[in-house]
């Protein structure tokens, strides 16, 4: 219902955050690392380096032969989803997020 979608959308995270781990990889490939993007930028990044990799693998129709004979486009596959659906569920488009791995401290 509409009043539960309202619940749902003021019940996200606003705000700017930092993204390690496989969200990072899952941004390097898509090519929206190491930048301050809005949540709502990265999810287009995101759903754009998924449909690409739908469009590369002609695996895509069958999971299992997938996972059988190219296991890290499955693996990549399944990354991208897992943090779309976690960007999608857990922030507001408007908040702020930079993927990151590696951090250089400048030396005093």
């Amino acid at each position: 219902s509409e009043a539960l979608s309202e619940v749902e959308e003021s019940s996200k995270l606003s705000g700017s955050y930092v993204a390690i781990s496989t969200t990072y990889w899952v941004a390097r490939f898509a090519g929206i690392s190491s930048r301050l993007l809005t949540v709502a930028e990265a999810k287009e990044g995101i759903r754009r380096y998924h449909d690409k990799l739908l469009q590369e693998s002609p695996l895509t129709a069958d999971w299992r032969k997938m996972i059988e004979e190219n296991p890290k486009d499955a693996e990549k596959l399944s990354s991208n989803i897992v943090v779309d659906v976690v960007l999608d569920r857990m922030f507001r488009d408007d908040a702020e997020i930079y993927f990151e791995r590696q951090w250089k401290v400048p030396s005093t």
